[in-house]
């Protein structure tokens, strides 16, 4: 059960895997740098069916550590760590005081 550890460019979509089992099937949840992430129709983030973590048009905010939380009454199972590393060209905006 886990993530890899990733490198992307600025813009690719990325997806993180969380492969759980479990009776009654658990729910997952993912964190980023030990934070819940919460999933909202306005996100860039996605849980998809299976779990993983889809990251549309990654950008520096994204880099991070990230690990899936796999839960359901018996108990709840932590995946090792990924980290997702993003490169590419970043741009600075410098605006005169006034």
């Amino acid at each position: 059960m886990g993530p890899s550890n990733t490198t992307a460019m600025m813009g690719d979509i990325v997806v993180f895997t969380c492969d759980t089992t479990g009776d009654p099937p658990p729910q997952v949840s993912w964190q980023r740098n030990g934070r819940n992430i919460h999933i909202n129709g306005h996100s860039s983030y996605k849980i998809l069916d299976s779990g993983s973590l889809q990251l549309d048009s990654v950008g520096p905010a994204d880099y991070g550590l990230y690990h899936c939380l796999a839960k359901n009454e018996k108990g709840i199972a932590s995946s090792e760590t990924a980290h997702l590393q993003v490169e590419g060209n970043y741009f600075l905006s410098i605006f005169p005081l006034p």
